[in-house]
């Protein structure tokens, strides 16, 4: 049967800037210092020697240290301890509640996640997910309500609706939740969850080149026409603009 589809009594519900925003990592209240295998190493924040906290980090292996809370200004840390053949060379990271931007300022976060990439808002190497909350108002209707999702980056969306779950999709493009009974209260609270990845936490980060399906160690050193001095960064969070439609068979 070919159905045929209008816009009905509500027509559209545009979903612009979100309601809040809350971010999906578990980060400690205070700031951390992680080292992947820290075996015989010791961490000193100004001169002061930072003990394990028994956290770790994405991976069991990378372990945190305890940092007080950061200040204004320029600081110093120090990592001690011998280099042997079972040790590799790799990035440490300083993690915690707060903003970094595209210089790698450190600032505070802002209140509101606006539509758009999230590493331009203060999560250049955030590698969790974020939720977008948007209040609704009541849709009591006896037509098919269909949500419209914009254009995300990340690797998967989830919607929910006064915390019931309603649909998750992977594509990128062209998504539709159906949300059908569930704006029945007076006001209503969507959730709309992006996880993102650690692909900007552990790069790689000067790839000349892009749409490569598979990562190896070759693309963290490249060289000559394949390498560029510039940070190549992966977009993720909600780039297009969502909306709620009723519909009726025609």
């Amino acid at each position: 049967m070919l159905l045929a589809f209008k816009l009905a009594k509500y027509q559209l519900y545009n979903l612009d800037t979100p309601s809040s925003s809350s971010i999906l990592w578990c980060q400690p209240s205070e700031c951390s210092f992680v080292i992947e295998k820290p075996y015989d190493l010791e961490v000193y924040f100004d001169g002061v020697k930072c003990a394990q906290t028994g956290k770790w980090f994405i991976d069991k292996d990378m372990r945190c240290f305890g940092l007080p809370a950061l200040s204004k200004g320029v600081h110093r840390i120090t990592i001690k301890g011998s280099y042997d053949q079972k040790r590799e060379l790799e990035d440490v990271f300083v993690i915690g509640n707060f903003a970094v931007d595209m210089s790698g300022n450190i600032s505070r976060e802002k209140e509101i996640l606006h539509t758009g990439d999230w590493s331009m808002q203060g999560y250049v190497n955030y590698p969790g997910g974020m939720i977008y909350q948007y209040k609704v108002p009541q849709l009591i209707s006896d037509k098919q309500v269909l949500l419209h999702l914009g254009e995300w980056r990340g690797t998967l969306l989830k919607v929910r609706v006064n915390g019931k779950e309603a649909g998750f999709h992977f594509e990128k493009k062209n998504c539709v939740t159906d949300v059908t009974g569930l704006f029945e209260k007076e006001e209503n609270t969507l959730e709309i969850e992006v996880s993102g990845s650690p692909r900007n936490m552990f790069g790689p980060f000067h790839q000349s080149y892009t749409g490569c399906s598979r990562i190896s160690w070759a693309d963290f050193r490249t060289e000559g026409m394949f390498h560029t001095d510039g940070k190549v960064l992966k977009p993720y969070g909600m780039m297009g603009q969502s909306y709620i439609c009723e519909y009726e068979e025609q």
